[in-house]
């Protein structure tokens, strides 16, 4: 059921990202998500990335996101949630990969490690310096983080799959953690296997129910991420064909990522 709820505080992230603090706590374990709604444009997916305040790190990418990005501190929003099954903290010492804007997801499950005594390495992996996201957010939180630009602009000149096997190189990680593009999360999951570390990833797919497993929409061969998902052991994704290859648009036609 859908429940209404103000918009506490917006902090912008960069030139396309922002943060939305709702005036709501919830019970949520990280990797998993809520559906945001707002009149006329139906709901939308979207990861939690605090529970207590409520909070979702949303960019703008289509008519949905762009709405969101037009509320301002007061304002109400919708949502229902949490569903979905979210990562399984593992080992001591773990490796956490954040391409784009899936950094948000690993620093909510960074900071809940460190919570459990774990020690967590954070990639914060973007294109361009003016596309990095919650690197002070990290550094308050005293957690060990990389920084990884495709350009340099930022940290290392480097893609996240190259600068994480470089950290596996010199350290010993328990198991691996992923948010961000698929095709990342393929060659990562690669990695994984060649160095025989357990991996996690968080999928996305568009959800035309949102977790009432009515539309299939979010179907990867046979898997519901919605249900069954978002979060996934790599054991289960690399036997999926269309896992890094094809997603459904809204009219659940199959289109290559």
């Amino acid at each position: 059921m859908l429940k209404q709820v103000r918009i506490k505080k917006v902090v912008e992230e960069n030139y396309r990202i922002k943060n939305f603090v709702l005036d709501e706590k919830i019970e949520s374990i990280p990797g998993q998500f809520a559906m945001l709604w707002l009149p006329r444009l139906n709901e939308r997916p979207m990861c939690i990335v605090n529970s207590d305040p409520l909070t979702f790190t949303v960019a703008k990418i289509g008519p949905f996101t762009e709405a969101v990005h037009r509320l301002k501190e007061g304002d109400p929003i919708w949502y229902r949630g949490p569903y979905g099954h979210g990562f399984e903290i593992k080992g001591k010492n773990v490796l956490l990969v954040g391409g784009g804007y899936g950094v948000a997801a690993m620093f909510d499950l960074a900071r809940s490690a460190t919570k459990k005594g774990l020690k967590p390495t954070l990639i914060i992996a973007a294109k361009t310096k003016k596309d990095i996201i919650y690197e002070y957010k990290l550094k308050k939180a005293k957690i060990k983080t990389m920084v990884a630009t495709e350009d340099g602009s930022a940290g290392s000149e480097s893609l996240a799959t190259n600068a994480a096997e470089e950290l596996i190189k010199s350290n010993t990680f328990d198991c691996i953690y992923s948010a961000g593009p698929e095709k990342m999360m393929v060659a990562l999951g690669e990695i994984a296997d060649k160095y025989k570390i357990p991996a996690q990833f968080s999928t996305e797919r568009f959800m035309k129910c949102g977790g009432l497993l009515l539309c299939g929409h979010c179907e990867i061969n046979g898997v519901l991420v919605c249900k069954d998902g978002p979060v996934f052991d790599w054991k289960t994704l690399k036997n999926l064909p269309d896992f890094g290859r094809y997603h459904r648009n809204q009219a659940a036609q199959k289109i290559p990522i």
